[in-house]
């Protein structure tokens, strides 16, 4: 998963945008889960802020499409 990607929420088809990761450690290089700005399934308009709070390892949480 990287900055970019496009992700789906399976526990309510929201899609997502990755827009970072919060570091947790940055001296081991550790990215943290992963923020994401959402796009709420049925609606043309996103949710209001981000999201940081799905771990980055969630299986429920996929990534749908990768950015180059």
């Amino acid at each position: 998963m990287k900055v970019g990607d496009l992700v789906k929420w399976h526990r309510d088809g929201d899609i997502g945008i990755v827009l970072g990761f919060v570091q947790d450690d940055v001296s081991g290089g550790y990215l943290g889960n992963p923020i994401i700005k959402w796009y709420v399934a049925g609606l043309t308009h996103s949710v209001n802020g981000i999201d940081d709070s799905i771990e980055i390892g969630d299986e429920d949480l996929e990534v749908i499409s990768e950015c180059r």
